[in-house]
C-alpha cells in the first residue's frame, strides 16, 4: 500500500512541477540572449511576431534577435505600426506628423538587406537624413520613436514572449549569468538616460540598433561620465 501511495505521489508531483520546470528551463541556458533568441526564431519561424504589439511583448534582450529573423517587409510593417501607435497616443504638431510620414516613406525593405549594395546605402542614408531633421522636433524620450524597437507600443503577449519574460527576469535576479554579455548599443541614443555607448569588453553582436534598428549593435551601455556629450547617429 505504501509503495502504491508513493507512486501516486511521484506522479502527482511530476504532473504539477514538471511543466513549471520546463517553462523556466531557458533560465539555465548560459548563452547570450541574442543566441537564445536567434535559436528560438530559427526553430519557430511560423510563430514570429506578426505585429509591433507582438514583438514588443518580448523582453528587449530577446526582441532584437526576433526582429532580425523577420522578413524585411515585416520589419518595415512593424516600424510603421509603431509610429502609427505613437501618433495616435500623442498630441503632435503637423511638423512632427510630417516627419513621421517621411520616416515611413524612407524606411523601405532595402535598408535591411544583408548585402552591402549601393541601394542599401542610399536607403539607409535617406532614413538617417529624416531622423537628423527630427532632432529638436521630438523632445526627450519621444526622440526614440525612430530608434527603439517597441517604444510606445502596447504589447500583446504570446506563450513564447511570456516564457522569455519570466526566464529573463529570473536571469537578471538570480545567479545564472550568460557566458558573454550581449552587445546592446552602437550609439548613445540606443542607451537609457545617463548611459553612453562604449566598448568595455567583447560582446556578442546582434542586429537592432540605430535608426530603424537597421545596423548591428557592437558595444555596450555604460554609466555616463559627468559632462560627457551624448553621441547619436550622424
Amino acid at each position: 500500500m505504501r509503495s502504491r501511495w508513493l507512486s501516486v505521489g511521484v506522479i502527482v508531483f511530476t504532473a504539477i512541477f514538471a511543466p513549471a520546470v520546463l517553462y523556466v528551463s531557458p533560465v539555465f541556458d548560459h548563452r547570450p540572449a541574442c543566441e537564445r533568441g536567434t535559436d528560438w526564431a530559427r526553430l519557430h519561424a511560423g510563430e514570429l511576431p506578426k505585429s509591433a504589439s507582438e514583438l514588443a511583448a518580448f523582453p528587449v534582450t530577446i526582441r532584437r534577435s526576433v526582429f532580425s529573423a523577420m522578413s524585411s517587409d515585416a520589419k518595415v510593417r512593424v516600424w510603421r505600426e509603431q509610429t502609427a501607435m505613437f501618433a495616435r497616443s500623442k498630441t503632435l504638431s503637423e511638423t512632427q506628423r510630417a516627419i513621421i510620414r517621411q520616416f515611413n516613406d524612407a524606411l523601405v525593405p532595402a535598408v535591411y538587406s544583408l548585402e552591402l549594395t549601393a541601394e542599401r546605402q542610399a536607403a539607409q542614408d535617406a532614413v538617417n537624413a529624416v531622423v537628423k531633421d527630427a532632432k529638436g522636433i521630438f523632445k526627450g524620450e519621444d526622440a526614440h520613436i525612430f530608434d527603439r524597437l517597441g517604444y510606445g507600443v502596447a504589447p500583446v503577449g504570446s506563450f513564447a514572449s511570456h516564457r522569455f519574460q519570466v526566464s529573463e527576469f529570473l536571469r537578471r535576479h538570480g545567479s545564472v549569468a550568460a557566458g558573454m554579455i550581449e552587445c546592446n548599443c552602437t550609439f548613445d541614443s540606443d542607451c537609457p538616460p545617463s548611459y553612453i555607448c562604449d566598448f568595455i569588453a567583447p560582446c556578442a553582436e546582434v542586429y537592432g540598433c540605430g535608426n530603424g534598428a537597421m545596423i548591428p549593435c557592437d558595444q555596450n551601455c555604460v554609466t555616463q561620465p559627468a559632462g560627457a556629450a551624448v553621441r547619436g547617429p550622424q
